[in-house]
């Protein structure tokens, strides 16, 4: 059974001819979600970036679990989205300081300093 036969909305949206990357700002408790479901719907040129450890308190709200505390968020959320739907993503464990992006951005860092920061920066 290949990973396709799993998904079913291949009706409405083919992954395969989804070409557009995607980049993730935060994996936090709305990145973290995103990351998963996209890869989940086949899409799989997606790159997260953030600099963040899990820790406790992150495990109600977002996709971690109790084995990934201390990890790099990244390197937690890569090994989860591998292991859920066999779709390695790209990661960053790292601040975004303005490099080039392409295709869709999506800004889901959970600080309003960080929100306003990456807004006052050109995304190339």
């Amino acid at each position: 059974m290949s990973k396709l036969d799993l998904i079913r909305h291949l009706e409405l949206f083919n992954p395969d001819t989804f070409k557009t990357p995607i980049t993730v700002l935060g994996a936090g408790a709305t990145g973290s979600w995103l990351a998963l479901a996209l890869a989940k719907l086949g899409i799989e040129d997606i790159t997260v970036w953030d600099y963040d450890t899990v820790e406790s308190h992150n495990i109600p709200n977002q996709s971690y679990g109790i084995d990934d505390i201390e990890q790099y968020k990244v390197i937690a959320l890569q090994s989860d989205i591998e292991t859920a739907t066999g779709i390695n993503i790209k990661i960053k464990p790292e601040k975004f300081t303005n490099q080039k992006l392409n295709g869709f951005v999506f800004l889901m860092v959970d600080s309003m300093t960080e929100r306003k920061e990456y807004g006052n920066q050109e995304l190339k």
